[in-house]
């Protein structure tokens, strides 16, 4: 039985990060020379809208 596997699946072992803590990333995110139009960080390749859900997600920069 070949079972797929859904894109929300894969995530459903994360923590989602506390609204302040998403906000505070989305704000430096939309300051940085590496985030593209699309909201896109060209250097982890990560969709940050996404990313800076996620609580033990980290900025490929340190930036948070």
């Amino acid at each position: 039985r070949n079972r797929k596997m859904s894109f929300f699946s894969a995530f459903k072992d994360y923590v989602k990060a506390d609204s302040d803590i998403v906000e505070s990333r989305i704000k430096e995110c939309s300051t940085c020379p590496f985030l593209t139009k699309n909201f896109r960080c060209t250097q982890c390749g990560c969709f940050m809208k996404i990313k800076t859900l996620l609580g033990p997600a980290k900025c490929p920069i340190g930036k948070w």
